[in-house]
């Protein structure tokens, strides 16, 4: 059976976040410094910023964010985790 657009996201995003989480950043390199979630140099990632991170490697440099799959997702996750942000 083949994954949802979102379903895919949240696992690929999950498979980043299990290679480092952070906290107070959407992203952080080696040494703690804060990047950009799609950044080569980042290790580790909050939820959000590993979301970001997927989404931007799928898309192309002067394409749109695919908003139908970002939407599955965060519907999906607003009905498990009840925080403000997912970048903590």
């Amino acid at each position: 059976m083949e994954k949802s657009p979102g379903r895919r996201l949240l696992t690929d995003a999950a498979t980043l976040v299990g290679r480092g989480w952070c906290q107070g950043a959407e992203a952080v390199g080696q040494d703690g410094e804060t990047l950009d979630p799609w950044d080569d140099q980042a290790v580790s990632w909050s939820l959000l910023g590993a979301i970001v991170a997927v989404l931007e490697s799928e898309t192309p440099d002067a394409g749109e964010i695919p908003l139908e799959e970002l939407a599955a997702a965060l519907n999906a996750l607003a009905a498990i985790i009840h925080v403000d942000s997912l970048a903590v």
